[in-house]
């Protein structure tokens, strides 16, 4: 239905402009030349202001008019269009045609929003016809009565200036909780959206969000699956183009039954029978083990594309990454999108996708970088799928062919119907001209893949090819071959007026075949191929000298086949010896293998004409073949060796089906090549290959050179250990090894005592995520260094941590790792000194000083007592508890302390005695 509104709109628009051609003939020139680009294969910029510059800031997830002349996306720039003053997330629209861009998200007053759009990142919406557009806004100013305080779902009638809520219930009252996520038929009646709100239709009563259908002609509003409610919640609904399908995420477990795997699932509700069925599924219909999200749903809703973690929906799926699946509704089968171009396991995770019209093109972006052969750009890249030839093409290239420098984003792109082309979002700033702001921006692009269909859409006018739709879906013209009638004429060549070839008589001499098992050295002699006489010589080293038996055409004594010999023939090739004869494959260059152009072998050199130079690469066909190179104008390959173990593989031979060796390891699995001059050897489809040592360019390591295979270093090496710049910005402490330099990869996935969030290093910058500033404080944890900063990301530096408390008598104090704690080596006096601390040094204490006590009789209170050097000032007494103590000093303190009170205790006895004796007055 889409791809019909696209088809009907373009034709009436053409119309339009035909009718006052005689007066605007320039307007409908440059109209025509705009529309004619609008496939153009180079990226068109659409995040654009009216000087055709990037807006000034993030612009991303697009959605496509049927014909991709209209482009909607949300975007926080304010310099798109005028009067953009809200600083806010809006919702934006070009026109490609026209080169306009217009503000989606206003009110019918044309007021911009007040709060803003799509704030949760997904796609708005758009009919196939571009007029209506669906999106979600937090704004409570784009519709009258908006007062729920909650994101709603609206959409714009472009032609009309009007906005529309509709996620409202059957009688019109708003949500009472957030709705986002739309989707819209091709048509514009029917939008579908995720709501948490459980009032738009009656029942709902599980507490989580649902998919809801919104008919804006009845003004009605229903379950996507009727009244069958998910006990889980739903998310990301997609229309097909009647409205009859709606696909969607769900972690509900009873829309189906047996749905026990506990995960995510994608399903399809038949609106028309009230149906539901889940999607996420293989081929023998067992449910995906893992989490799959992010349907896209074809035109007729056959075929359902999503995104998931789950290994088991297709065989062989060891990579354990998110990939992107299709399920064809019809047949029940489930096929894998993000695979190698050899279809085999991606190596990155991939992204959402988006189908196209007719469920045959699937785009979706990927960090993978083994989905096509020459993927380089070491970042996130968008990609399309045929689904029928089996062909995956990368797409944001520039019209230079130059990959994009910066990584898509993590967000479904959209395909339009007809002419195919692809609206995503990149960070890449050399796609398109006038990308200059460095954020995300959105890009059209258009000759994606071959279009054919049939034969019939192949015609290029020339009766000298053959013209066909080949299974790739791309016009294959082959030139018509106009085979020799004879073996003394040449192939001929196709006249392209009459499409009859010519047939040229081959050169006096040219060796032919006369069909006589006793000739040798056949030569065409005026058109007929005369041979001579075999004469068993011997000479040629398949035979003993005799006659030639004119019954079997041997020579005496024939030696075995497959011994080697010489037919004395530069223009054959792997002479050998058959049924006693030196037989050879002619040298064929009837076709170009990229060694050489066609034609014939020059028998004088024995080379195809123009051959390339010898070692130039060239693909010889033979997946059990490598390092294919030209060698005298053919291509050649050197045979895989699956004799003995290298670490990739068992012993045996190459399986030509695949090109491996038996039990390959996984790629990546470490091994040696016994090659000093490569490094990083690893498996790589079952074969052990290692990285050159390029000498070629001076690291600080070498001088420019080549490697020398017997020692494996580049010339002059420098010694082991000498610094060096690897070029990477994510390693460190880069050092000579071996001739090279190699740097520590920075390890990021830790905080490094808290100078970065854990993460990878990001090549560009060579920081780890959130990297603190140099000289932030930091620790690496030991308790006896203090005074750590960060310096390029990492916790270093600091010095010892001092533990001198600044008391003599304690001794020296010194940081105990494995106490965590400063530990007193004790006190500096010997054990018969007393340490005094006023002084800051040792003394030798002496006798104490017992004076004769004066007497009282008055008063049985004792005269003073001297406590010689155990007086407290003069003896070594810490008082702070929490000091260490040594041990002598200790027990001096305690002795002296019990000395006192003994005296003290003596006194007293004796005073109390005299007392009693004395008589009183």
């Amino acid at each position: 239905m889409g791809l019909v509104k696209g088809r009907v709109r373009v034709k009436a628009q053409r119309g339009s402009l035909a009718r006052p051609l005689a007066i605007c003939l320039p307007l409908l020139a440059w109209s025509l030349g705009a529309f004619a680009q609008l496939a153009s294969s180079s990226p068109e910029l659409v995040s654009v202001n009216r000087s055709g510059r990037a807006g000034n800031y993030a612009s991303a997830a697009p959605a496509m008019s049927s014909d991709g002349r209209f482009v909607a996306f949300f975007s926080d720039a304010s310099d798109l269009v005028t009067g953009d003053t809200n600083e806010m997330r809006d919702v934006f629209l070009r026109d490609r045609l026209l080169g306009r861009t217009e503000r989606i998200s206003l009110s019918d007053s044309g007021a911009q929003a007040n709060g803003p759009s799509h704030r949760g990142g997904d796609n708005p919406a758009i009919s196939a016809d571009g007029s209506i557009v669906a999106f979600d806004s937090d704004a409570t100013n784009l519709v009258t009565g908006d007062t729920n305080r909650v994101t709603d779902v609206f959409v714009r009638l472009r032609t009309l200036g009007r906005t529309e809520r509709v996620s409202l219930s059957s009688s019109g009252a708003e949500g009472n909780g957030p709705s986002s996520s739309p989707s819209i038929d091709a048509t514009g009646r029917f939008v579908a959206f995720q709501a948490l709100a459980n009032n738009l239709v009656a029942g709902d009563t599980n507490g989580a969000s649902d998919i809801f259908v919104r008919d804006r002609e009845q003004g009605t509003t229903e379950g996507a699956c009727g009244s069958v409610q998910g006990n889980g919640p739903s998310s990301h609904p997609a229309l097909s183009a009647d409205a009859r399908f709606v696909a969607f995420a769900s972690a509900a477990s009873n829309l189906v039954p047996n749905d026990t795997n506990g995960a995510l699932d994608v399903f399809v509700c038949d609106r028309a029978t009230g149906t539901v069925e889940l999607v996420s599924r293989n081929s023998n219909g067992e449910i995906g083990n893992g989490d799959s999200i992010l349907p896209s749903i074809s035109a007729d809703g056959r075929f359902v594309a999503f995104k998931s973690i789950a290994t088991n929906l297709v065989p062989n799926d060891r990579n354990g990454l998110v990939d992107v699946f299709v399920h064809d509704r019809l047949t029940k089968q489930t096929q894998r999108v993000s695979v190698s171009f050899l279809g085999r396991d991606s190596n990155g995770t991939s992204f959402a996708p988006a189908i196209d019209c007719s469920g045959r093109f699937v785009a979706f972006g990927s960090e993978a970088t083994n989905l096509v052969t020459e993927d380089f750009n070491q970042v996130a890249s968008l990609f399309v799928r045929d689904l029928v030839a089996q062909r995956t093409f990368l797409i944001d290239v520039n019209a230079f062919g130059e990959q994009a420098n910066a990584a898509v984003l993590d967000v479904a792109p959209a395909l339009s119907c007809e002419p195919l082309l692809a609206a995503y979002s990149s960070l890449a700033t050399n796609l398109a001209p006038g990308d200059l702001n460095e954020h995300a921006d959105v890009y059209v692009q258009g000759n994606l893949v071959p279009t054919c269909r049939t034969d019939a859409d192949c015609r290029d006018n020339n009766r000298c090819t053959e013209d066909r739709c080949g299974n790739d879906g791309l016009c294959v013209f082959h030139p018509i071959t106009c085979e020799p009638i004879d073996a003394c004429h040449d192939a001929g060549t196709c006249d392209p007026n009459t499409g009859l070839c010519s047939s040229p008589p081959k050169p006096e001499g040219a060796a032919c075949d006369d069909g006589n098992l006793c000739t040798e050295g056949d030569r065409c002699v005026a058109g007929s191929c005369v041979g001579e006489a075999v004469e068993c010589t011997g000479a040629d080293g398949c035979h003993d000298p005799g006659q030639c038996d004119p019954a079997t055409g041997l020579c005496p004594n024939p030696r075995p086949d497959g011994t080697p010999c010489s037919d004395g023939n530069l223009c054959t090739r792997d002479d050998r010896c058959v049924a006693g004869r030196c037989r050879a494959e002619p040298i064929d260059c009837s076709t170009a293998d990229g060694c050489h152009d066609q034609g014939q072998c020059d028998p004088a050199t024995g080379l195809c004409p123009n051959p390339q130079p010898d070692g130039s690469p060239c693909n010889d066909g033979n997946l059990c073949t490598r390092n294919d190179q030209c060698q005298q104008s053919l291509c050649r390959g050197t045979a895989i060796d699956c004799s003995q173990a290298d670490g990739c593989h068992d012993p045996g031979q190459c399986d030509p089906a695949t090109g491996l060796c038996p039990n390959p390891r996984p790629d990546g699995t470490p091994c040696s090549d016994a090659n000093l001059c490569t490094i990083g050897d690893r498996c790589e489809q079952s074969l052990c290959v290692g990285t050159p040592k390029d000498c070629s360019t001076t690291d600080g390591c070498h001088d420019v050179g080549a490697c020398n295979p017997a020692t494996g270093l580049c010339p002059n090496p420098r010694p082991d250990g000498t610094p060096c710049s690897d070029a990477n910005l994510c390693t460190i402490d880069d050092r000579c090894i071996e001739s090279v330099c190699v740097g520590t990869p920075k390890d990021c996935s830790t905080t490094g005592g808290g100078c970065h969030d854990p993460g990878t290093c990001d090549p560009r910058t060579g920081e780890c995520p959130n990297q603190r500033p140099d000289g932030t404080p930091c620790s690496t944890g030991p308790f006896c260094l203090v005074d750590e900063v960060c310096t390029g990301g990492f916790c270093g530096g600091g010095q010892s941590r001092n533990c001198d408390n600044g008391i003599f008598c304690d001794g020296v104090e010194s940081c105990n790792e494995e106490l965590r704690q400063c530990v007193s080596a004790g006190s500096p006096c010997s054990s018969s000194e007393v340490c005094i601390e006023s002084e800051q040094a040792c003394a030798t204490p002496t006798a104490p000083v017992n004076p004769t006590p004066t007497v009282t009789p008055s008063s049985p209170t004792p005269t003073a007592t001297f406590l010689g050097p155990l007086d407290r000032d003069a003896c070594s007494c810490d008082l702070d508890p929490g000091a260490p103590r040594s041990r002598t000093a200790g027990l001096i303190w305690l002795s002296g302390a019990l000395a006192l009170w003994w005296r003290g205790r003596r006194r007293t006895a004796e005073d109390t005695r005299i007392s009693a004796s004395v008589p009183s007055k």
